[in-house]
């Protein structure tokens, strides 16, 4: 994942009973579909069933390996959140509104990128005119929300000034994104 500016924050959700529920329907309908193959209840099922058996096999997989896993991360630059291989990258400089979820309903028109829970960060950005919304998991919203305001902090500091100085303020939470970095670092 190739992000612009420097990385604030990072986190993966990963949901596993998803992945799980995928890997044995992929079993069970890779059984089904081999012993179909193999004459298996030949007069018994019908000939739709058998080829709807062969079509669904491949959806489990593609489903487990492409939307049980959000990957965000927050820079100076943006937003990038990836569910599989899809997903927003959001200018720290469009984001209107930046929020704790607090759970349903879930906003009208919202992009929903969590495979799993109810924990999650409400992102409103406009783009062209046009506002969007993204529900984005999270095992720590509370935490993603503070990077994201200090992005937007530092991101319009940073952006105001083409000499890179940043002012107080600004150096202040780079400085700190440094620490969090160079503590993540050492935990791992």
């Amino acid at each position: 994942m190739s992000v612009e500016g420097m990385v604030l924050h990072r986190e993966k959700l990963v949901a596993r009973p998803l992945a799980a529920i995928m890997a044995l329907c992929t079993v069970g309908f890779v059984a089904a579909s081999i012993a179909y193959l193999l004459g298996w209840r030949a007069g018994e099922t019908s000939a739709l069933l058998r080829y709807l058996t062969y079509v669904i096999t491949p959806l489990f997989p593609f489903v487990g390996l492409t939307l049980a896993v959000v990957r965000t991360v927050v820079t100076t630059k943006e937003v990038r959140v990836d569910q599989g291989l899809w997903g927003p990258r959001i200018p720290i400089r469009a984001i209107r509104v930046c929020s704790v979820w607090a759970g349903p309903p879930v906003p009208k028109g919202a992009h929903v990128l969590m495979p799993t829970g109810t924990k999650a960060v409400l992102l409103e950005w406009e783009v062209q005119g046009k506002t969007q919304r993204a529900l984005i998991g999270s095992n720590d919203p509370a935490a993603l929300v503070q990077s994201i305001e200090r992005a937007r902090g530092a991101g319009t500091e940073s952006e105001a000034s083409e000499t890179g100085d940043v002012g107080r303020e600004g150096r202040d939470v780079l400085d700190q994104a440094d620490a969090d970095e160079r503590r993540r670092d050492h935990q791992v």
